[in-house]
């Protein structure tokens, strides 16, 4: 075959780059394979076909499905030349071809899944470049000066910062909400944050992200009722939380900000589809990084797991901060000990939008309240909560547990 037919050849399958399937892609590279040395371009045959390797890559995998064949066709043949009446023989056949046949679906299930780990890669990097030059179009934030006065009497605060909900519209009897609202109850729980810890001489304040700053889009009927796409959602939630650190950044000496991942913000609809590390939640970690770069605020990124979170009080006492999704009240405190084999204090949950307390052999469990409160779904289900957060305050071994409220009527 002359590389003129051999073009021709990839014509006859009538698609255009990026569309080929493993098979024809396969089929292709046998041809190609069967050029004469002058005419064989890997490198170029990738370009060809719109692939997401690089001609080496591809060359090695025609080859690997071209020995599978071989292999197969071989044991074939000696079956076909030395069949008996032997019932043994021909279950050796048997399973030799399942074996090849097995190894040719596991490296095709392997391949499947590389292309879905670049599509994935490939999105986050254009949700990168949309979150850059989104940046690069606001003004800049004018960056708080630091609180550079101490008290030294090691009382610590916990803002639970969740469900926010970016993008979700309501107007219901009990509640209404969108991005303005969303922006006007913030702003109250920064001028309440900053009362509290002023009034209790706060010194160190960590700022939980604990997921679900944006509504998403893992529910179609949810994204019929939203405000604006997920795009958007992610840059108003990071920029309405980039003012809000900003504007506590010097409530106290010490200000710091971690967070863990959730399930609004996974990056693909379908649940069974999704990787758990994939989520929208660090793209906005990455925006507050930017957009704060020049504060005083320390971003701490040192969780045991992209969804759970663990440090200590100066009090010594530990704090374990998860979104909820995949716990519940009751059993979470003894899956978080037997885990991490220590005792844990404090055992910190959102998701459910409404605030709980309760505490197991001295171990607290408190769920927060949400930014959002009641909307369409929690209104089906008779689910009535006022918006609230909650910020926490330790000295010594007494804890304040302050629930603010957050209606602006």
């Amino acid at each position: 075959m002359t590389k003129q037919e051999f073009y021709e050849f990839i014509d006859s399958f009538k698609k255009n780059p990026g569309e080929y399937t493993s098979e024809e892609v396969y089929e292709i590279g046998k041809v190609h394979k069967a050029l004469s040395m002058q005419d064989r371009n890997w490198g170029e045959l990738v370009k060809l076909l719109g692939l997401n390797k690089t001609g080496n890559a591809l060359r090695k995998y025609v080859t690997y499905h071209m020995n599978l064949d071989e292999k197969q066709k071989e044991t074939l043949e000696e079956f076909d030349e030395n069949t008996t009446d032997n019932s043994q023989e021909i279950t050796k056949v048997e399973e030799r071809l399942k074996e090849i046949q097995l190894e040719k679906i596991k490296l095709r299930d392997e391949n499947t899944e590389y292309r879905k780990l670049l599509r994935s890669e490939a999105r986050i990097e254009v949700f990168k470049e949309e979150i850059i030059k989104a940046i690069n179009e606001l003004p800049p934030l004018n960056i708080i000066v630091p609180c550079t006065k101490k008290s030294n009497n090691k009382i610590e605060a916990i803002l639970m910062l969740s469900d926010l909900h970016i993008g979700t519209l309501c107007d219901n009897f009990y509640n209404k909400y969108n991005s303005e609202i969303a922006l006007k109850r913030l702003t109250k729980l920064s001028h309440e944050v900053r009362e509290y810890c002023q009034l209790n001489k706060v010194d160190v304040l960590h700022i939980l992200n604990m997921g679900d700053l944006i509504d998403g889009y893992i529910h179609t009927n949810a994204r019929i009722k939203q405000e604006f796409n997920v795009t958007k959602q992610v840059i108003v939630a990071a920029e309405y939380i980039s003012k809000l650190l900003n504007e506590l950044s010097n409530v106290a000496p010490t200000v710091t900000y971690r967070s863990c991942i959730d399930n609004h913000s996974r990056m693909t609809p379908n649940l069974r589809e999704s990787i758990e590390a994939e989520n929208f939640n660090k793209l906005i970690d990455w925006y507050l990084v930017e957009r704060l770069k020049d504060s005083s605020i320390k971003f701490i990124f040192d969780n045991i797991d992209d969804g759970i979170g663990k440090f200590t009080l100066l009090n010594g006492k530990k704090v374990i901060f998860v979104h909820g999704h995949q716990d519940s009240t009751n059993t979470a405190m003894q899956h978080f000990m037997g885990a991490t084999e220590e005792f844990i204090h404090y055992v910190l949950l959102a998701h459910e939008h409404s605030e709980k307390v309760k505490t197991y052999q001295n171990v607290k469990v408190i769920t927060n309240g949400s930014l959002v409160g009641t909307e369409s779904y929690a209104l089906s289900k008779r689910l009535f909560n006022k918006p609230s957060q909650t910020l926490l305050i330790f000295k010594d071994d007494n804890l304040s547990n302050i629930s603010i409220s957050l209606n602006i009527d």
